[in-house]
């Protein structure tokens, strides 16, 4: 079985699927699972993320200064054609923080949050934290099919700008799996028309 990708690490694909890096070797294990309040998750993923000023790399270092988040850089190893490749990697209580600005796994500029859990958190409690920061999901017509009936896998996403820079925002509750353990509440930044 592959390692676990960085420790615990997620992006978004060009259509805004998660995705993992992985690579052969010892199993790696998923950050210790700490039952963070949700709107707790929410102000984290926004002060590091969206900061209203710098960039996001900025405010995880900043984080880092006031010990909520440890430095845990990746380096994927080069090809004959591309230099090694440094992802920017921030671990916390229960918590991952990912940054980049577009690679070939996760082409548009975009932050991370991956908040590991014991129990996920309701949906409906995660878009109501969502929502007291961002407002109503711009996509909020696609929750529901032709028949009113809710849609499996509807991920809400809000569109917002910070510093003049638009950004899609998504929020998803994943649960355990065997090439993925841990449940984990996914909160990303893509910069929207900036893609690699």
């Amino acid at each position: 079985m592959p390692a676990l990708a960085q420790n615990g690490a997620m992006w978004l694909d060009d259509k805004g699927r998660t995705t993992t890096l992985q690579f052969g070797g010892p199993t790696a294990q998923p950050p210790v699972p700490v039952d963070t309040p949700v709107m707790d998750m929410v102000d984290l993923f926004d002060s590091a993320c969206l900061p209203k000023s710098g960039t996001p790399r900025d405010a995880a270092t900043a984080l880092s200064a006031a010990d909520r988040l440890e430095p845990k850089s990746f380096t994927v190893a080069g090809t004959k054609k591309d230099p090694p490749l440094e992802l920017a990697i921030w671990h916390g209580a229960g918590v991952v923080v990912a940054v980049t600005d577009g690679f070939f796994v996760a082409p548009q500029a975009q932050c991370n949050a991956v908040f590991y859990v014991n129990g996920l958190p309701d949906q409906a409690t995660l878009i109501a934290a969502m929502q007291e920061k961002y407002g109503a999901p711009a996509n909020a017509a696609e929750a529901v099919d032709k028949k009113g009936k809710a849609r499996k896998y509807f991920t809400p996403e809000w569109s917002t700008t910070v510093d003049g820079k638009a950004f899609l925002v998504s929020a998803t509750n994943m649960g355990s799996s065997t090439y993925m353990p841990g449940n984990r509440v996914h909160l990303a930044a893509r910069l929207n028309g900036n893609i690699k």
